[in-house]
């Protein structure tokens, strides 16, 4: 099974207990770019957690490994901002909720059968962030709304058992 159907697996136990919409994108930067652009209704649309497809994985070549690859993984838990909110504000609107998700997240992939443990995550919190693409025409937002949250990066042990679903 690709990593990032994986990793939509476990997004979906997660969003599934809570209490609320969630959405999940995964691709290049562009397609998800294109994607949120033609939704317009931002309730439709976030918040989201957003994993570009672009990343990097590791074969594992001990034949004794239970695990096939670890997977280097950029996710971004989002949720739409409003440019006059204070400091405060983001981390209690935006910031703190997409942190909570991103416990969970973690929770559920060291419950999960096709990963090993987490040893390592950084996050990175995000105030009114925008991911910009260079094309053409110059830069391009990769969200085309305001957005708070908290940018993932996690390396994810992937067991053997689960590579070939």
């Amino acid at each position: 099974m690709e990593t990032v159907n994986l990793i939509g697996s476990i997004l979906s136990s997660v969003y599934s207990d809570l209490d609320m919409s969630l959405n999940y994108f995964y691709g290049s930067p562009l397609a998800i770019s294109n994607t949120l652009a033609r939704i317009n209704d931002q309730f439709s649309k976030y918040p989201c957690i957003v994993v570009f497809d672009e990343f990097q994985e590791t074969k594992d070549t001990n034949n004794l490994s239970h695990f096939d690859r670890t997977a280097e993984v950029t996710m971004f838990f989002m949720d739409i901002a409003n440019k006059n909110w204070t400091d405060e504000e983001h981390i209690a609107n935006a910031i703190a909720p997409m942190n909570l998700l991103a416990d969970l997240f973690i929770e559920e992939v060291n419950r999960s059968k096709y990963f090993g443990k987490v040893e390592n995550e950084i996050r990175i919190n995000r105030s009114l962030w925008g991911l910009y693409l260079q094309g053409e025409n110059g830069k391009k937002p990769v969200f085309p709304d305001l957005l708070s949250g908290v940018e993932l990066r996690v390396v994810l042990p992937i067991k053997k058992s689960f590579c070939n679903e």
